[in-house]
């Protein structure tokens, strides 16, 4: 059965086709993850917010970035978002536009949990492989990460490697994490084990 499993690994394209099975939720037996994928991750109804963040973003790119942010900030509604300050302000507004209650921080760089949050939700550009290979060190601007993997909460880096993501994948002790080999969403919650889904979103 391993010589099976190994084969297939090293047919050209089997990650792809792998992906494209997972996405349409074949092979998913968590509950969460199969409604998280199908539902909020390849989500293609409209939602109500997104005439207004068409007119907001730049591009066709920056509206899916934006109207993903839109979704996830809808499914967990966490009660602080932490967005990267030189972040496109569509996304900022993605947020608002989901949630007026939410309290946003616009931050370039926090290294613990904003006082009386239960729930947060941090969005970044992009973590290097150095940053995501740290250890819990406030130099690394990183310690936020850390915080939200111990005590829940969602992560989501829009720009990001394989490498970078592995990296922070390996950090978390629980919950699951999301990629399409370009957005991560990493998901830190103790209900519920330990798993990563590569898929198309």
């Amino acid at each position: 059965m391993v010589k099976v499993s190994r084969f297939y690994r090293s047919v050209p394209g089997f990650r792809r086709i792998k992906r494209a099975w997972r996405s349409r939720g074949f092979g998913i037996h968590s509950p969460f993850a199969f409604r998280f994928i199908t539902c909020v991750l390849r989500q293609r109804s409209p939602y109500y917010g997104y005439d207004r963040l068409r007119s907001l973003a730049d591009g066709r790119s920056e509206f899916r970035r934006a109207a993903l942010i839109f979704r996830l900030v809808c499914e967990f509604v966490p009660d602080t978002v932490v967005v990267e300050a030189d972040l496109p302000a569509v996304i900022s507004a993605s947020v608002r536009l989901a949630d007026s209650r939410i309290r946003l921080i616009e931050s370039g760089g926090m290294d613990v949990l904003p006082d009386g949050s239960t729930t947060v939700m941090l969005i970044c550009r992009k973590i290097t492989p150095d940053d995501a290979d740290a250890s819990q060190d406030s130099s690394t601007g990183h310690g936020l990460i850390d915080s939200i993997f111990s005590q829940g909460g969602v992560v989501v880096i829009l720009d990001t490697d394989r490498r970078s993501y592995l990296s922070l994948a390996r950090r978390m002790k629980f919950g699951m994490s999301f990629t399409n080999r370009r957005t991560a969403i990493f998901f830190s919650r103790a209900d519920l084990p330990r798993q990563d889904f590569e898929v198309n979103f």
